[in-house]
């Protein structure tokens, strides 16, 4: 969801900023911005 706080796959943690049809986006806390498609993602 939105605004939660996600740690995906032991590697990328960050807050949700966007989650559409076919990735999600997160934003570190260094303010990077990550774009990860679902098919990345193994583990939340």
């Amino acid at each position: 969801m939105v605004g939660d706080f996600v740690i995906i796959n032991g590697e990328y943690r960050g807050t949700v900023e966007e989650v559409r049809a076919r990735f999600i986006m997160i934003r570190e806390w260094s303010r990077r911005l990550l774009m990860l498609s679902y098919s990345q993602i193994h583990e939340i």
